[in-house]
């Protein structure tokens, strides 16, 4: 039996479809992978489109020999992976499609309506049963953490349990067979090793955790609490795996640099937990490392120190708001401010080791005060400099706390389209957020910037905004170039800095 796993986002690394297809594997199935991006980046303000009818011609004709065909999806890509859903129903009315991801799991009677299956929770097992009941022509109806639908019945199963020794999953799969990729949005062509390195670029990115133990109103973590009690708990691979998953990554693909985790929260480990991987990875792997997710609550300096020694380059910080009021009431978060300023400065202490730190704020939020962001303003006003902001406007994603209160309120109604991360809205009051983006404002440019004529505008700064926003992308390069952190640049860039100067050794 051969499933196709297809993937809509922006860069191959794909965890979750990697993750199952490996498992599969290991069980004995046959997968296809096809990674089908319609944006150049996570950062892209580029609208979510819908694929071309050459390009959906091209798939169906792809998969037209696999049994399942499986999607991975976040909430906004609903509307794309619907209508490619409805598309190659049509071109291919017999096949089954499943679809995994945070949005099913958290909305599966919605994407039921389109979807043969549905997959809630950790994808591996649920996916594995389901394919052995099909292969071996069993009903699929009583799967845990597989919902069905079969001539109009749907069946309705609670999740599975999750895998608490993520030992027992296979390494990410990157064996390049049967890869294909979708190529500047018109054409899809096979994944090789030799056009690996240009749509790899020389990151690899991986998890080491699963799970998050706080409940922040915006985020999937504090829906799939609601699913099942154990979706977000926190759980780690061994030092020792890890390290073999990176060291088989590296003999297979050499010119990787850099590596990436994308755990929710890294630093929500222990501090023992951390200096075992940090002793692991520093022995066995001599290239930097990045974690773009800390939460200030979880973060010590002994966790920090040790990590540095073992080769981090680069962090983010969750901050999203200076307002006490906003964070605790609105986001469900508890943080302190003065804590956030200690940890900027601690952060400040290894600029000569560290690229530039990011720290997210959330803007657009449709509670707050003009007083609540100008503390979010006071507050970056008293960071340690040099920092760099990510700055995402507010999304209600469904299943969450928040989105429930944005829908009750009507200020958001179910089914409203998603719009890109960084499309925040160009205020006046955000314009100063985005200065501090770019430079430590300097006193009496900001006491002027905050005078009550100027905060009393209403005009939208559109151009204004937008030099802003390529100035700090520009600021930001030179300063990863600085540092030798070629890991955001354009996979082109990324393979001509690492030959003209190679990024830093593991630091002892």
């Amino acid at each position: 039996m051969k499933i196709a796993l297809l993937s809509p986002f922006a860069d191959i690394s794909s965890i979750g479809i990697r993750s199952i297809s490996a498992y599969l594997k290991a069980h004995g199935f046959s997968t296809r992978l096809v990674f089908l991006p319609l944006q150049k980046n996570f950062f892209s303000r580029e609208p979510f489109v819908l694929y071309s009818d050459t390009v959906v011609d091209q798939l169906a004709d792809l998969v037209r020999s696999d049994d399942l065909i499986g999607i991975s999806l976040m909430s906004n890509f609903f509307d794309t992976v619907k209508d490619l859903t409805l598309r190659l129903k049509k071109r291919l009315p017999h096949k089954k499609i499943i679809w995994g991801g945070v949005h099913p799991t958290v909305m599966p009677a919605q994407c039921i309506e389109y979807a043969d299956y549905v997959c809630i929770g950790e994808g591996e097992v649920p996916c594995c049963d389901l394919c052995r009941c099909i292969a071996d022509g069993q009903p699929t109806d009583t799967i845990p953490g597989i919902w069905s639908r079969d001539d109009g019945r749907i069946s309705q199963n609670p999740p599975q349990n999750i895998i608490i020794d993520l030992d027992q999953i296979p390494p990410l799969d990157y064996d390049l067979k049967d890869n294909f990729i979708l190529i500047k949005k018109k054409r899809i062509t096979e994944l090789s090793a030799c056009n690996m390195p240009a749509n790899m670029g020389v990151t690899y990115w991986t998890m080491y955790s699963r799970g998050c133990p706080f409940s922040c109103s915006y985020c999937c973590n504090d829906a799939f609490r609601s699913i099942h009690k154990d979706l977000a708990r926190l759980r780690c691979k061994s030092p020792q795996a890890m390290v073999d998953e990176i060291l088989a990554i590296l003999k297979k693909f050499p010119y990787v640099r850099y590596i990436n985790f994308q755990d929710d929260t890294f630093f929500a480990l222990s501090e023992e937990d951390i200096e075992r991987f940090a002793v692991c990875y520093r022995e066995h792997i001599d290239i930097p490392f990045l974690i773009p997710g800390i939460n200030p609550n979880v973060f010590t300096e002994r966790k920090f120190d040790c990590l540095v020694k073992s080769g981090l380059l680069r962090v983010r910080m969750g901050i999203q708001s200076g307002s006490k009021r906003i964070v605790q009431e609105v986001y469900m978060r508890h943080q302190n401010n003065d804590k956030i300023v200690e940890i900027s400065q601690k952060l400040q202490k290894y600029s000569h080791k560290l690229t530039m730190p990011n720290y997210d704020i959330i803007v657009d939020c449709p509670w707050e005060s003009q007083e609540d962001v100008l503390q979010t303003i006071a507050l970056l006003d008293r960071l340690a400099p040099p920092f760099s902001l990510n700055i995402f406007s507010l999304q209600f994603f469904p299943g969450t706390r928040l989105y429930a209160r944005a829908v009750k309120e009507g200020l958001f109604s179910e089914g409203s389209p998603f719009k890109p991360y960084y499309e925040y809205q160009r205020t006046y009051i955000n314009l100063i957020i985005m200065l501090y983006a770019l430079m430590k404002v300097p006193k009496w440019l900001l006491k002027l910037l905050l005078s009550k004529p100027l905060l009393s505008t209403n005009r939208t700064f559109e151009r204004l905004h937008n030099i802003l926003y390529n100035l700090i992308l520009y600021r930001r390069g030179i300063c990863s170039l600085i540092r030798r952190d070629y890991s955001m640049f354009p996979q082109s860039l990324q393979f001509l800095f690492c030959k003209m100067l190679p990024p830093p050794k593991n630091r002892t």
